[in-house]
């Protein structure tokens, strides 16, 4: 009997039994909902969902939120019906159905919507749009870079790939060995630590053929690494967590997962749910920042290093890219750090002289101003400290036989080479070129005003001045690279030296306190801006993702990208979670926080308080975990609060999610930040309606709309300079600034 059958006759016993008249009007009902139980019946068992392949059973089925029709009606009405192909074409992709072959179709179809979106982004007419253009260009590159990933991993032959990994890493692991005892000969006492991390067992075991003899020495010295973390003595922790020493760990720890890849048949299935362990993992900390998917995220990752062959190269990759990257952006064109660094000075002196065989004396006058000139480099600031000048003089030369007055316009361009590494900068010696120039304005013998030989002597006088003229003009030159080079030289090393001195000093030093030094920096220079890229992460948090390239520019300003990440994992830092504060407590412990980290004294404005307004005495009550977090999407920045409140006149609330859509916007001096309506979720049971009326009343108060100034300043190493905020946009996870 099949259960289509089996459905159909207890349906018509039931309907049978249903003899009572108060019943007979649901008999129709039930007719009708068997027939339809019936056609459902035959659809479910008769069309099974089918088996997992390809993306299917890995990616989640729904579309991300940085897709969704709503980010695509951003684009306006000129784009509505490109928009709905693009809808269609998503939606069509992540219902991800048929084989290998047709997700490949679909596939196919985002990159070419994609290349679309390329070309438009590098079409200035589009500039309005950009935003919203480049929020669907970094979703939907994650989207298929995930997607290549996935197909390529699942491609692979397990025993093949893992012979491969484990010949590959053991040599890597070994370069790494001999990278370590080669940094360490060139440090003093540095061989006595090569025991710590059992170098010579390890090298003894790299260099045989028992692979268990070597997985347990690999995993010897992956131990020991493992516990620098724990050593109190700040300069033995800061020695062993070297370049070299990490590089020997993450040698040694993809040597191990390379050993444990499974390639049996039932290592296939667990692979598959790895990946989309990771898959999802990485939808839930894009779409939700909080530690717990942050977390899910790092261990998601782990097993796909110990399970995936070879280590999941291609997908860690994707990973590596969109989740781990940098967060903080930098980007400064030559001629906002020229303005910065600028140094304009005019110095007056008289001139005492030998030259030539006169005695030369009068006055003169000095004009230099200091710039700079950018120099490429890949991985470090590298840039001329110039010096542009002029030197006038008016002086008098006296001989025996003639007086010559003269005078002097000369010009000179100091260079100086300097190179900072991101802890220290470094000098080489300034070359100078001068091109020296003297006007005679006079000449007198002892026979000048002789009516027989005056006007012959004066000619006879002016022929000699000129003769010697070439002669003249380069002493002035050397003269002023004696006079200029070795002072230009001494100031400039001073200043570096000071400057590298108060970076370590006052900014690091800050930074370092209060755990907010990056992790990870570059700094690159090109011949016409600066950049710089750090990351603000720990190994149980995430980073960003690749910046909207359209916003990563900088003409003549400067522009600043913070990643939501940034934001959340210094937040984290400042220790809110679990605690109890007054609205006047709470601004305090952001000023002493911030105060610490840079070093210097930060004063924030209070609040604009109505007249007679006392300051509020209702407490907030942070959660545990995640108590403030932003998210940096759709063109705004959307503040989330876990916090409950606390008041002497009234009951206490308890913890609930509050969300507050910040929007900004910067019209000449001015930057508005704009409240979005105000959404409270229960967390600690049901709130009701007036309690979350009470709560988004407390946040209104808390933070009302409000206007800045645009204008800020900045401490460069001579002067303070003043500089504009001329645009902020949220883009991709991005919150960016442009200075000028």
């Amino acid at each position: 009997m099949t259960l289509h059958t089996e459905a159909l006759r207890t349906m018509s016993q039931v309907l049978t039994r249903l003899s009572s008249r108060e019943n007979r009007a649901w008999r129709g009902v039930l007719s009708v909902g068997a027939m339809t139980g019936l056609a459902m019946g035959s659809w479910a068992f008769g069309n099974q969902d089918p088996a997992p392949e390809g993306l299917r059973g890995i990616l989640p089925n729904t579309v991300p939120s940085r897709l969704s029709s709503d980010v695509l009606d951003e684009l306006g009405t000129n784009w509505a019906k490109w928009s709905e192909n693009t809808t269609a074409a998503v939606e069509k992709f992540f219902q991800l159905e048929g084989d290998i072959a047709a997700q490949k179709a679909a596939l196919d179809e985002l990159k070419a919507r994609l290349a679309i979106i390329d070309k438009s982004l590098a079409d200035p007419s589009y500039r309005t749009i950009f935003g919203p253009l480049s929020t669907l260009k970094g979703s939907l590159s994650r989207t298929i870079e995930f997607s290549d990933a996935i197909l390529e991993s699942l491609a692979l032959d397990p025993v093949k790939v893992r012979l491969e990994t484990i010949t590959f890493k053991k040599a890597e692991s070994v370069k790494a060995l001999e990278a370590l005892q080669a940094a360490l000969d060139k440090i003093p006492g540095g061989k006595a630590w090569l025991p710590f991390v059992r170098g010579e067992e390890l090298a003894k075991a790299m260099a045989g053929s028992d692979e268990a003899a070597t997985t347990v020495a690999a995993k010897a010295t992956i131990e020991r690494l493992d516990g620098v973390a724990k050593i109190e003595n700040d300069a033995q922790k800061a020695f062993l967590s070297r370049p070299e020493f990490v590089a020997l760990k993450s040698a040694l720890e993809g040597y191990v997962a390379a050993i444990n890849a499974p390639v049996d048949e039932a290592s296939k299935e667990k692979i598959r749910t790895v990946i989309a362990q990771l898959a999802a993992a990485a939808r839930n900390a894009e779409d939700d920042p909080t530690s717990a998917n942050a977390a899910a995220l790092r261990a998601a990752i782990k097993t796909v290093k110990e399970t995936v062959p070879g280590g999941g190269v291609a997908l860690l990759a994707v990973v590596q890219k969109n989740f781990l990257n940098y967060n903080l952006r930098l980007v400064a064109s030559e001629t906002f750090l020229s303005k910065l660094m600028s140094d304009a000075r005019t110095e007056s002196g008289g001139v005492r002289d030998f030259v030539l065989g006169a005695n030369v004396g009068g006055y003169q006058t000095t004009s230099t101003v200091v710039g700079i000139n950018l120099k490429p480099s890949p991985n470090s600031v590298r840039f001329d400290l110039t010096l542009n000048g002029t030197v006038q003089s008016n002086t008098t030369g006296v001989t025996s036989e003639a007086t010559v007055n003269t005078y002097g316009y000369h010009t000179f361009y100091a260079t100086k080479d300097v190179n900072f590494d991101g802890e220290k900068f470094t000098t080489a010696p300034a070359l100078i070129s001068v091109r020296p120039n003297n006007t005679t304005t006079g000449i007198s013998t002892r026979y000048s005003g002789s009516l027989l030989f005056g006007n012959y002597a004066d000619r006879v006088a002016a022929g000699e001045v000129a003769s010697r003229r070439p002669q003249a003009e380069a002493i002035a030159a050397q003269r002023v690279r004696e006079r200029v080079l070795p002072r230009f030289n001494q100031e400039a090393d001073v200043a570096m030296k000071d400057a590298g001195a108060k970076l370590e000093n006052e900014l690091f030093a800050g930074l370092k306190k209060v755990k907010l030094f990056p992790d990870a920096k570059v700094y690159q220079t090109s011949e016409t801006d600066l950049k710089l890229s750090t990351r603000l992460m720990t190994a149980e948090e995430i980073g960003g993702n690749i910046p909207p390239a359209n916003f990563l520019t900088a003409t003549t300003g400067a522009t600043i990208l913070l990643h939501e990440s940034l934001l959340n994992n210094s937040i984290d830092r400042m220790g809110f979670a679990g605690k109890t504060f007054t609205e006047e407590e709470f601004r305090k412990e952001i000023k002493t926080f911030l105060s610490t980290a840079l070093g210097r004294e930060i004063v924030l404005k209070d609040r604009p308080r109505a007249e007679g307004e006392m300051p509020s005495k209702n407490s907030f009550v942070f959660a545990k975990e995640d108590p403030i977090r932003f998210k940096a999407a759709s063109g705004g920045l959307t503040l989330t609060l876990r916090t409950g409140f606390k008041s002497d006149d009234r009951e206490d609330i308890p913890v609930s999610e509050i969300t507050v859509p910040l929007n900004f916007t910067v019209a000449g001096p001015e930057i508005t930040v704009t409240r979005g309506t105000i959404a409270v979720a229960d967390v600690e049971g049901d709130l009701g309606i007036a309690t979350k009326g009470v709560i988004r009343k407390k946040i209104q108060d808390a933070l009302p709309d409000r206007t800045v100034e645009s204008k800020f300043k900045i401490d460069g190493p001579k002067k303070t300079v003043f500089a504009n905020v001329t645009k902020l946009a949220v883009v991709d996870g991005w919150v960016i600034v442009d200075v000028q």
